[in-house]
């Protein structure tokens, strides 16, 4: 009796009253199935190859895209997110300004022995790179690093420890002084010179198994440096270095 005159009872009954449609027109077949889950599958690899692009795009944008510079804001200066460079074969990774960008000039010292990899980040952007480089004072000094640019190397370390690479390989061949820091646990062994141009190089070695890593960035005069490079910015980014 109790069962009679539930909710769940008077739920049941009403619903059995409800007319329906025939089954063909709403019981769901195996062809209609399947359109669904081919769209669903469609959309699902449209996302994933939607996915690879941006991070494709991302992983580049240190290569292609302009120095996007810092704006100001209610008299506050806002900058762009930093790129993250990252170099897989030779295992590092910096964290770098977005208005700086890699150079697509092929090294002077490209085809010196023992150089497996130059890479040099520039706040320049390509019309003023072609520009400086091509300017009387830069063609004057030609090996240098242009002034106000990062440089990363990696070459054979040829049994040399980084102290032996840094005075017997490097600008400090001539006279400087021997430093070291830690940077994220790791030891780099620090030098500095002055070119004949007069710019100063400052330099970090990091011994990497069989290879030797070698950033340097060169301080040169006022009137060289693009706009938002500073001194201080280089050794941040310098001291950004990731090993793995």
């Amino acid at each position: 009796m109790f069962r009679q005159n539930s909710l769940e009872a008077i739920f049941e009954r009403d619903l059995d009253q409800l007319p329906l449609p025939d089954a063909d027109r709403w019981v769901p077949t195996e062809k209609r199935d399947l359109v669904p889950v081919a769209a669903v599958a469609a959309f699902a690899i449209f996302l994933m190859v939607g996915l690879v692009t941006v991070a494709g795009m991302r992983a580049s944008s240190v290569l292609a895209s302009p120095p996007v510079r810092p704006t100001s804001s209610g008299g506050r200066l806002i900058g762009p997110l930093p790129n993250e460079y990252r170099n897989t074969e030779f295992g590092y990774n910096l964290t770098v300004p977005a208005w700086l960008r890699v150079s697509d000039v092929p090294p002077a010292n490209a085809a010196a022995k023992g150089l497996l990899r130059s890479v040099r980040f520039t706040g320049r952007n390509p019309e003023q790179e072609r520009a400086f480089l091509a300017s009387a004072g830069a063609a004057s000094r030609a090996g240098e690093i242009p002034s106000w640019d990062l440089v990363i190397d990696v070459w054979q370390r040829d049994g040399l420890s980084a102290e032996q690479w840094a005075s017997q390989r490097d600008g400090c061949a001539s006279s400087c002084t021997l430093g070291s820091t830690v940077i994220h646990g790791t030891t780099a062994v620090t030098t500095e010179w002055t070119e004949p141009s007069g710019a100063t190089v400052h330099a970090f070695y990091f011994e990497r198994g069989p290879n030797i890593l070698v950033l340097r960035y060169a301080i040169g005069a006022e009137g060289e440096r693009p706009q938002d490079v500073t001194a201080t910015l280089l050794d941040q980014v310098v001291r950004s270095i990731g090993l793995v």
